[in-house]
């Protein structure tokens, strides 16, 4: 066979519980040494630290934590004291930014509080034809332009 084979993992349930084994099963891949970079995203820094103590010395682990604002207006809830530690080791942490949070928030006031794509997929829904899209009840009627 002329490609590549990998091995992927699934777990059973989503959550906090799989992060060690995600930290190791990166790491593992890591070793095989031809991967330069490692991105791993971090809302508040506790993934982020595990990763770095594991890896940063390594690979270059770049740390994308959610936006500034993203819970509270002005509040970014990376903790301060990990940011610290994960840049002493090497680690380059990057603010996500939400380029079309401004767009979202016209549509929002518009349209009585509904998001974009919530917007988009039921005007999409109404106007597309019959069967073309999965139907969401009681979306049909609920916008009008």
């Amino acid at each position: 066979m002329n490609g590549v084979n990998r091995s992927i993992v699934y777990f059973n349930q989503s959550g906090i519980d799989n992060t060690d084994a995600v930290v190791d099963i990166v790491y593992n891949r890591l070793k095989e040494g031809d991967i330069k970079s490692v991105v791993v995203a971090s809302s508040r820094g506790v993934t982020s630290l595990k990763f770095a103590k594991k890896m940063a010395r390594e690979t270059n682990l770049v740390i994308v934590s959610s936006q500034p604002g993203f819970s509270a207006p002005g509040v970014w809830k990376f903790d301060l004291k990990i940011l610290k530690e994960v840049e002493s080791i090497g680690c380059k942490v990057v603010k996500q930014s939400h380029i079309l949070s401004g767009l979202e928030r016209s549509f929002s006031g518009k349209f009585s509080g509904v998001s974009q794509p919530v917007f988009l997929s039921s005007q999409t829904q109404k106007h597309a034809p019959s069967g073309w899209v999965h139907s969401y009840p009681g979306w049909h009627n609920t916008f009008k332009v």
